[in-house]
This record gives structure tokens, sequence and C-alpha cells, in this order.
């Protein structure tokens, strides 16, 4: 039985020098300066110590794994001065030359993005939509420049500019990690670069827009799918991700909240969004129209609220940011006759914040956004959910949008609001 349990492990303390705790067996937990703990194998080969990485505690083994990973290493080095076997880092350096980028980001970039990055769920949709379909079968040695511009490109031709830098950044990271663990010697996305860079962006649609937006909605989005799910963005503020693949079964109509739940929360953080009565109307027509699609095609009604084409999923990911885009471009554009200037869906996320802030509502505006709070006050001491502000200031925005009217004037054209609170 080893030396060390996992009482002893979690109450080892950091000190100015790394210093080793032996288990038993050349079995040792490493404690850096930093307070990482990290699984070492010694031995001796070739008349030479040797200190084997197994993997950092508890996020990559815990004790007993990383006993039984000793004991696989031992018996490596055992063949090898019989002359059975390679030398163990040779073995190890083998492997890992040969490990395609599909199998990388699988079995340790996500694990380490989940541990480091609030939005690492974020990173594996791009690996899965915009990396590894082209480039996941290589291996992350013969990954060179030309690979990495091409994935880049490919996402510049569709007119997604800050998306292919948000992409190129996290393959260079992916990379850089790679280097770190000794699987290839330089970052060939570091030489790499995109027609654009990340800008913060700032359009915001005026109520002249929202309104224009509202009324022709149905004739640039035919299919009821996917204006429903914009409305559904724009009347709570959600990310057009988590409107899209809104689940039924997320829904409380009794309560009147929609919880969107951490997995597919960029910030990890599951949110809770009070439905108003305008949403209540959205998600009723929404689960109305995907009935019938269901009938249509002859099968049990879809789990999500906007079912896509393809069984058993939603809304695809693009469709909407794509049936906008292919408008704006059109000769006859309905959006540009309607005097409606380009914009994106998550613009309408930074539209409703705005125009809440401008209706007196600003302080509730980061939680309707489901932002992380900062402060030592809002972290740890004020710990109110704001459920009854958030319903409050989302009743307002669906009033104010329903209470939207545009008239012609001698002057031009004016917005005031039907009902006179908004006015």
């Amino acid at each position: 039985m080893g030396k060390l349990n996992d009482a002893a492990i979690r109450s080892a303390k950091a000190g100015e020098i790394r210093r080793d705790l032996a288990d038993g067996d050349g079995l040792y937990l490493r404690v850096e300066p930093t307070g990482r703990k990290v699984f070492y194998a010694r031995s001796m080969l070739a008349k030479k110590v040797r200190m084997y990485r197994l993997g950092e505690y508890p996020a990559e083994l815990s004790l007993a794994e990383a006993r039984t990973a000793n004991a696989a290493h031992r018996a490596e080095v055992a063949k090898a001065r019989a002359g059975d076997g390679p030398d163990p880092a040779s073995a190890r350096k083998e492997r890992k030359q040969a490990t395609t980028l599909a199998a990388f980001a699988e079995d340790v970039y996500l694990p380490w993005a989940e541990r480091k990055k609030r939005s690492w769920l974020e990173d594996q949709r791009i690996l899965s939509r915009d990396v590894l379909p082209f480039l996941g079968s290589l291996r992350v040695r013969d990954i060179d420049r030309k690979h990495v511009a091409s994935v880049v490109e490919r996402i510049e031709r569709r007119g997604s500019f800050n998306a292919a830098w948000q992409c190129l950044k996290l393959v260079r990271r992916l990379l850089a990690l790679a280097v770190e663990k000794g699987v290839i010697e330089a970052n060939p996305a570091a030489v790499v670069r995109t027609i654009e860079t990340f800008t913060p962006k700032d359009r915001v649609l005026s109520e002249l827009e929202l309104s224009a937006l509202l009324r022709v909605l149905p004739a640039v989005m035919p299919a009821e799918q996917m204006h429903l799910a914009l409305l559904l963005q724009i009347h709570t503020l959600c990310r057009p991700s988590e409107a899209r693949e809104a689940m039924r079964g997320e829904f409380d109509k009794v309560r009147g909240i929609w919880t969107i739940p951490a997995a597919r929360s960029k910030n990890g953080v599951a949110h809770i969004v009070p439905i108003t009565h305008s949403v209540a109307q959205v998600i009723e027509r929404a689960e109305a129209a995907a009935d019938t699609l269901a009938a249509q095609r002859g099968e049990e009604p879809s789990p999500f609220l906007f079912p896509g084409k393809l069984r058993g999923r939603p809304v695809s990911e693009q469709s909407v940011g794509r049936a906008i885009t292919r408008d704006f471009k059109l000769e006859k554009s309905t959006l540009r006759a309607a005097d409606i200037e380009p914009f994106t869906p998550h613009d309408l996320r930074r539209t409703g914040a705005t125009h809440l802030a401008r209706l007196g509502h600003g302080p509730i505006v980061p939680m309707l956004l489901n932002h992380t709070p900062q402060g030592v006050t809002r972290q740890h001491y004020d710990l109110h959910d704001y459920l009854p502000e958030r319903r409050a200031a989302l009743e307002v925005w669906s009033s104010r949008l329903e209470g939207l009217k545009v008239e012609q004037t001698a002057d031009g054209v004016k917005i005031t609001a039907i009902r006179s609170n908004f006015a």
C-alpha cells in the first residue's frame, strides 16, 4: 500500500520550490510552487534517472489511476532493460507524433479548455463545425500553415470574418498546447493571419428598424421555425444558439420560466429566463408548428422547440443568419426596402440590452444577458436572484416591442408607442 492518500494530497501545500512526495514503487507526487500537483514515475534506465510525467491530480489522474499507470510504466521499463521493448520515453514520443488532431482535441485540448475556460463549449462547437471535419484525420505533426490557412479562408469566404478570427485564435491555442506537450516543435498557426481581427461590435437597431423588422420578418424567413426562433431571441435577449437549440422540456409554463441549462450556456451557468406574455405566444406558435411538421413527416414530435430539416436536430446553426445575409445581398432586398441597415442575429441581443438600459433597466441588463457577476458584492454578498426585477424588465421590453408604431408625418417618419406609459 502506498504512503499517499487523497487527504494528504489535498492538504499538501505549495512552497517556494517544487517538492516531490513519494508514494512507493517509484511513484511521486510533485507539488509545484504554483500549487499544481502532478504524478511522476521515477525509473533508472541506461544508467540515467528519469522522471516520467503521468498526469495532473485530480484533473487527469486520481491516485488509484496514477498507481495503475506507474505499474504499467515499470513493466515497460523492465522490458526495455531486458531488451524486449523500446525505451518508454521513445515509445511515448512516437505515440505523440502519431496522434491525430481529432484525438488530440478530444483527449487533451477539450479537457484542458473545460478546466481553464468558461467558454469551452464554444470551442467545442467551433472545432466540430469548422476545424475537425477538414483537419481532424491529419496527424498533428503533419499540420502546416497551409492547412490552418485553408480552414480560416473557408470561413472568410462565407463572409464570417470575426468567426474566422475566433477560429484562428482557437487553433493557435490548441497547437500551442501541442507544443507544450511535446507533440510538435513549433506552432504553424502562429504565422497565419486573417483578413480582419476581432473588433467589438456596436450595431444597435433603432426603434424604427425594430418596428420594420417585426413587420417584414415572415417575408424574410418564410420557414416559421426560423422567424419564431428569432422572435424568441428578440424578446428574451438570449444568445442565438440558446434560442435555436431550445428544448420543449426547458419551459415551465406553470411557473412562467425558461431554464437554459448550464450545458448550453456560454459561461457554463444555468440561466433562468422569465416567460412574458409575448414569449408564451411565441412558444405556443412554435409548438404548434413543430407538431404540424412532425405530422407531415409521420414522426413523433421533436423534443426541440424549433426542429430542423434533419430528424432529431434543431434548425441549422447558420440558417437564421444566412437568411438575413441572403436578403441583404438581393437586388430587391426586403430588409433594405424597409430601411433596415445590415445586422446579425447577435446584434439583436445588444439592441435589446441598449434599449432596456435607456428605459431605466440598466442594472438588470447583465442578469438578463447571463453575464458572470462582477465585483465582490455581486459574487459573494448579494445573492438575490432578481427574478421579479428581470421579469418586470422583459415585460417592459415585450410591451415596448408590441407597442412600436410607425407614423408618417409632414416631417418624415417617426416612431411612437401605442401604450402611453412607454411614450
